[in-house]
């Protein structure tokens, strides 16, 4: 139910009962769903109000997460770039790290990885 519906639903019952609350009926079944109704409505206003906070605990979350993912792909790609530079831009070393290496010319036989800097497997 769309937001504005809710809202007017809440009214129009808060206004049925104002209304129907004020007759000095003595009907039983009457004011049994007067007070049903009441019950209902308070239910209504709680449940509404728990959504919103959600809501908006939701929207905080996912900013917070669009921040960190953007925070992660920037070390990501940082860390990416100083592996280049340790294996050198050709390296098929590169591949396991999700790096694509530069392709090789004709003739070029890619250059080794400086020694100690990573452990070997």
């Amino acid at each position: 139910m769309p937001k504005v519906a809710i809202a007017e639903s809440l009214s129009d019952w808060e206004g049925l009962l104002a209304s129907a609350g004020s007759l000095s009926l003595d009907d039983a079944l009457l004011g049994e769903n007067l007070e049903e109704l009441r019950t209902l409505l308070d239910q209504a206003k709680e449940l509404h109000a728990l959504r919103m906070h959600l809501e908006g605990e939701r929207r905080a979350a996912a900013q917070a997460l669009a921040q960190t993912t953007e925070q992660a792909k920037t070390v990501a790609s940082r860390l990416r770039s100083k592996l280049k530079g340790v294996y050198g831009p050709n390296s098929s070393q590169l591949i396991r790290f999700g790096v694509n290496p530069r392709p090789l010319a004709r003739d070029d036989s890619p250059p080794e990885p400086l020694p100690g800097i990573f452990k070997k497997e």
